[in-house]
């Protein structure tokens, strides 16, 4: 009698257990459905702010038209973290172009590669211009920066 007992002992417990694994799974199917509808769609918030197009000829606000006295403009066409892959950008920009080749290495270890030296950000442009014209393929990515007092 005892070994009849002991099995409906064991197969309760089996089957308690088999139960309690069996409504975990349950639960948890459950609650997926419930998070799925909670959760947010995929949204992107935009601010004005952040981005300002402009049209040429046209100012922000705020921001004075006339730079600093002293502020020059140059071509970037890129920065290069193996030093080989920027001598050969100015190497070639040397080839290409009458206007001065500037090498500035930042804190970062970039070097940045940029041609010429413009008192107008207009001079700069159009040299980009003239760069993407002449180049379509290898300039595609070149930008105007200011150059800082020291470069």
């Amino acid at each position: 009698m005892s070994g009849i007992v002991m099995r409906m002992v064991v197969t309760a417990t089996v089957l308690f257990l088999a139960g309690c694994a069996g409504s975990e799974e349950s639960a948890q199917e459950e609650q997926l459905p419930q998070q799925q509808e909670t959760s947010p769609a995929v949204s992107f918030q935009m601010s004005t702010d952040t981005v300002d197009v402009l049209r040429r000829g046209e100012r922000i606000a705020g921001v004075p038209a006339d730079p600093e006295p002293g502020t020059m403009y140059s071509v970037q066409i890129g920065a290069y973290r193996e030093p080989a892959n920027a001598e050969a950008a100015e190497a070639l920009a040397r080839q290409r172009f009458a206007h001065p080749v500037l090498r500035h290495s930042d804190a970062s270890g970039l070097v940045h590669i940029r041609v010429g030296r413009f008192s107008t950000r207009q001079g700069a442009e159009e040299l980009r211009s003239e760069m993407k014209g002449s180049f379509p393929r290898d300039y595609v990515d070149c930008w105007i920066v200011q150059l800082k007092e020291h470069e």
